[in-house]
């Protein structure tokens, strides 16, 4: 993952042959809504929630992703014909710095899950 703030480059290796590269951005965070309408739903749905806490456990993307500040996603293509759809996040209380402390998830075309790991 290269890249400052807002975007940059993304690259993956599946199965220690298959090469995967893309870009990475930041995605904005949902504004608060006291109501459901159409439009906020429309935009959860985009979210890779199920995965997060199929990965890190129940609750988890509740709990520590939605509303983060460094929130990202990314859709890798590789050099076999996967495509990979990646969402990221930093803890807010991590220093900008500790890239290590990024976690995340993606979700292949094959709809196989994966824990992304620095």
């Amino acid at each position: 993952m290269t890249g400052a703030f807002t975007s940059g480059s993304f690259s993956a290796t599946l199965n220690g042959s298959e090469a995967c590269t893309g870009r990475w951005a930041q995605v904005a965070r949902p504004k608060a809504s006291t109501d459901a309408t159409p439009a906020s739903i429309g935009a959860a749905a985009d979210n890779m929630s199920a995965e997060w806490d199929t990965v890190y456990g129940p609750g988890f993307y509740v709990a520590h992703v939605l509303g983060a500040r460094l929130y990202a996603r990314a859709v890798l293509t590789g050099n076999q014909g996967t495509v990979l759809n990646v969402e990221l996040y930093k803890p807010d209380t991590v220093e900008n710095s500790n890239a290590s402390a990024i976690r995340g998830v993606a979700k292949d075309n094959r709809d196989n899950v994966y824990k992304v790991a620095f």
